[in-house]
């Protein structure tokens, strides 16, 4: 990938005041998120490293005086996961981009896990510190709390009054993000003080000097941060009823009630999604539907959704959308093909559209109108076919721009990666060809008794093989994301499976490594437990950890500021509150 989608959404470094105030750019489950605008924005639940603030206190005090002696790992893994996480802000991205591998990841606020994880167990080693050792903490706890008492308060003020200090007129039934961002930026102050001054107490020499302090320590360190992050968070992962995934919607109901008259085209034992494919065009730009915000207040837009047979919705109903959602699994070529849409539509196997709107009667024939529209695609090329003629082209881009070109007719030529070993005879016509068994690592075609090159409109991963009438032949990519095979007309059968070499090689890998794993346990395991318990390593040996941290982290902070220094400088406009209208609750 490139390097602006390497770094998307990296954490501006303004956001590690979301330590102590979560909500500092508003919340998605309430509609107040506003921190999605401009180049720094993004998904809220990808940018909010909160970990509670008791919690953060505590981490201090197990990374400082905790008694334990690899604390200084767990210390290195969180300032790791923060500084990681900065991404784009840190300048070392651009060097990391450039490396194999690496360069294939995208979001850097996803480290924020390792963050996660070390803050909770040092947390717990505070808890542990404070629980167990009565001696007097060596953490500067009071000077710590004003500081970031005064920090937190000023910001707050600071942002919760905009411009021109005015609020804006809404129309009726739409309400102003900045004013729910505000009831939430208020609550996240109290929720500070709060937290604030119950740590004082637990922190404090008079408290801890009590002889039933170890036990309310305990208690009271559960319970508040159980209370603060549910205060935060407990509206977070909404619910909806199983009913709204599992009922057939309304679309899907139509468009297989429609194919049913198109059902010998196939054989009997091929399903719905083997023989055509759907595409939604239903988006949060052309709806009234919001999926990224407000769901804690109306679940109506998340209710709507699988109604939609978008990308993630149709494969509940035995339909195949053919839009590349955000997957892993999906090839670089699937996404390059699919900015053809929605010229390309046809030549997908694409057959029945999803819409709010009516779509022009001479391009898809309407068969449902409801909340969502359903129509069939006049122009809808079938899931195989056979054409007569081929072009070759092996540069990715050549091949794009030429089935661009008004004159590339995909019923009479294939574009191809390479040429064949073996041409075929040329074709005359246009043939399509009958599926008479499909499933996920095995496709059975009948052929049309027509030469040239049978088109199997599904994805060309790596693991496919062919065989024709029983012999191996190869396969070709065709028109730059499908797959083709040169046929002659006196053949009969094909037939597709999957069998990729990757998955032997990685079990011989796996076994082979688990077994080495399970020797070295053996053998070794027992002479390491004896040597950890006859010897007490000093604490010295491991402070090193925690130096080595801290030095990490000033360095990444300072050439961040040196190599990026007009987004670190922009800072102070990105926390300048934007007005936008939420109209997503109806």
């Amino acid at each position: 990938i490139d390097y602006s989608q390497f770094v998307n959404m990296s954490l501006p470094p303004e956001r590690l005041l979301s330590l102590l105030l979560p909500d500092l750019l508003g919340n998605s489950a309430h509609g107040s998120y506003w921190g999605n605008l401009g180049d720094a924005g993004g998904f809220f639940i990808q940018l909010c490293p909160y970990v509670g603030v008791l919690a953060l206190l505590l981490a201090l005090v197990g990374a400082v005086d905790g008694n334990s002696t690899v604390r200084g790992f767990f210390v290195a893994l969180a300032f790791l996961g923060l500084s990681l996480s900065l991404g784009r802000y840190t300048g070392f991205f651009e060097l990391l981009h450039k490396v194999p591998l690496l360069q294939q990841f995208r979001i850097p606020t996803r480290f924020l896990i390792w963050w996660a994880f070390g803050a909770a167990v040092l947390s717990g080693l505070g808890v542990d510190r404070l629980v167990r050792d009565r001696r007097p903490l060596r953490v500067p706890w009071r000077g710590t709390a004003v500081v970031l008492t005064v920090v937190i308060v000023g910001v707050s003020l600071g942002m919760s009054v905009d411009a021109d200090g005015e609020v804006p007129v809404l129309a009726a039934n739409e309400q102003s993000v900045l004013d729910l961002w505000r009831l939430d930026l208020h609550a996240d102050v109290w929720r500070f003080l709060v937290v604030l001054l119950a740590g004082a107490v637990l922190f404090s020499e008079r408290f801890r000097r009590r002889s039933a302090a170890p036990v309310l320590t305990a208690i009271a360190c559960f319970v508040v941060m159980w209370a603060d992050l549910r205060s935060f968070s407990a509206d977070f992962n909404g619910a909806l009823p199983a009913s709204i995934y599992t009922d057939l919607p309304a679309a899907a109901e139509a468009i297989l009630a429609d194919a049913g008259a198109d059902a010998d085209e196939a054989g009997p034992g091929v399903p719905v999604w083997g023989r055509f494919r759907v595409a939604s065009l239903v988006s949060e730009h052309n709806a009234p539907y919001d999926w990224h915000a407000g769901w804690s207040v109306s679940t109506y837009s998340y209710e709507r959704y699988p109604g939609t047979l978008r990308m993630y919705s149709a494969g509940l109903f035995g339909l195949a959308n053919t839009r590349p959602g955000w997957s892993p699994l999906h090839l670089l070529a699937h996404w390059e093909f699919s900015r053809g849409y929605p010229a390309w539509f046809g030549m997908a196997n694409v057959r029945y559209l999803v819409s709010h709107d009516r779509l022009p009667a001479d391009v898809a024939e309407l068969i449902h109108t409801d909340q969502e529209i359903v129509s069939r695609l006049r122009q809808s090329l079938p899931r195989a076919w056979v054409v007569p003629g081929a072009i070759t082209l092996g540069d990715s881009d050549s091949r794009l721009r030429y089935m661009r070109a008004p004159g590339f007719d995909p019923r009479l030529q294939v574009v191809l990666d390479r040429a064949p070993a073996s041409p075929p005879p040329p074709g005359t016509t246009f043939a399509p060809a009958r599926i008479m068994s499909y499933q996920t690592d095995r496709v059975s075609i009948d052929l049309p008794g027509q030469d040239g090159y049978l088109i199997l409109a599904d994805t060309d991963a790596p693991g496919w093989q062919a065989q024709v009438d029983g012999v191996p032949r190869e396969i070709l990519s065709a028109n730059h994301v499908f797959r083709a095979v040169p046929v002659a007309a006196g053949e009969r059968q094909i037939e597709f499976n999957y069998r990729p070499r990757a998955v032997t090689v990685g079990a011989w890998v796996s076994g082979c490594a688990a077994v080495l794993w399970l020797g070295l346990s053996v053998v070794v395991g027992g002479k390491c437990r004896d040597s950890v318990a006859g010897a007490q390593r000093p604490e010295a040996e491991y402070r090193f950890l925690l130096h080595l941290a801290l030095q990490l982290a000033l360095v990444i902070g300072l050439y961040g500021i040196v190599t990026q220094t007009e987004l670190w400088s922009a800072a102070a406009d990105r926390l300048r509150p934007r007005q936008v209208l939420h109209s997503a609750v109806r």
